[in-house]
């Protein structure tokens, strides 16, 4: 047994598997693009799966928008967080170019993307940190998000349904 399937068997074993890909979910980089998988190979069907996996990454996104911009400014504060804090911010903003070319819609388009380096956690680490307007923000990377999962749905789907028809 390998150790990702003991890591599974341990988290069925004491926690139910919705509530797995929904905490997966929440995390930076994983996002919906790894807890769908992860549920799936898990045993939760593909659409349980992908409504936990959207539930659990659009749970961190109101308090980024939100609360970035302050703790970006409390670390700057102190001598030992400040180069990190300014790294941290020069590299959000290094993204922030289909943002400024096409406002919005950009941010909309950034999040739906389901590549490496795009999803909710950096959707709303722009708009906030490009200090967008929190309602239209929120809106749209939940948009974006869910055309993101239903990508990685539809991937996640084939990928099994072929799986099983040739295995």
């Amino acid at each position: 047994m390998n150790m990702f399937s003991q890591l599974f068997s341990l988290i069925k074993k004491y926690v139910p598997l919705h509530l797995a890909v929904f905490v997966i979910a929440c995390c930076p980089f994983i996002e919906v693009k790894g807890s769908i998988p992860l549920g799936v190979i898990a045993g939760l069907p593909v659409w349980q799966s992908s409504f936990w996996a959207y539930l659990g990454s659009m749970l961190p996104v109101p308090f980024i928008l939100f609360g970035f911009n302050y703790i970006l400014a409390f670390l700057k504060i102190w001598h030992r967080t400040m180069q990190k804090a300014e790294k941290l911010e020069a590299d959000i903003y290094a993204k922030r170019d289909l943002i400024d070319r096409y406002g919005y819609l950009g941010l909309f388009v950034f999040v739906a993307l389901p590549i490496p380096g795009t999803g909710v956690w950096s959707g709303a680490l722009l708009a906030s940190l490009l200090k967008l307007k929190y309602l239209p923000s929120l809106i749209l990377i939940a948009l974006g998000n869910a055309v993101g999962t239903c990508l990685i749905y539809g991937l996640t789907f084939g990928v099994s349904s072929l799986f099983k028809l040739f295995f």
